[in-house]
């Protein structure tokens, strides 16, 4: 008996199973259809062109993705402008290879652009260049703002004395 009782529990909890995934799937085509074309949205829409009104819904679609790649291009522009120093030292930096430290060393490029302009520069070592160069100088900025501190220190210094 308890073997019936088990074989039928488990045929009901199939057939409810079945059931509700057909109801879910029913109810999602129901709800697809609902869905809110750009003319029903704004009726403004309605005298376009299919075309155009494919090409309005592409780009308020990607508009945020359009955004983000537009913010790292000019976030690139912005580090090529970057200078370098003329008696900058390529030697010793990790993450630049042999040969793009001996193609540097010999043209000697004025900014990040320059420097992509040389062929074998590659934009791992254009970032890795930037970074360097921007550590670089915070850390100058550290120490000049350090040598201030110290020298204002011993000046109030002296005058007490």
């Amino acid at each position: 008996m308890p073997r019936i009782l088990e074989e039928e529990k488990q045929a009901e909890c199939e057939k409810f199973t079945a059931d509700s995934h057909k109801t879910s799937e029913a109810q999602f085509l129901q709800k697809s259809a609902q869905k809110p074309t750009p003319e029903t949205k704004i009726p403004a829409f309605s005298h376009f062109s299919p075309a155009a009104k494919e090409q309005i819904h592409i780009q308020a679609k990607y508009h945020d993705y359009i955004q983000k790649q537009q913010a790292s291009i000019d976030n690139m522009h912005a580090q090529l402008q970057a200078t370098i120093p003329e008696d900058f030292c390529y030697q010793g930096i990790s993450g630049l290879s042999l040969e793009v430290v001996e193609k540097l060393s010999i043209a000697r490029p004025k900014t990040l652009f320059d420097a992509s302009k040389i062929s074998g520069i590659t934009p791992a070592s254009l970032d890795v260049l930037h970074l360097h160069l921007h550590l670089q100088a915070k850390r100058a900025k550290v120490d000049s703002s350090s040598k201030i501190a110290s020298s204002k220190q011993c000046s109030s210094l002296e005058s007490l004395s």
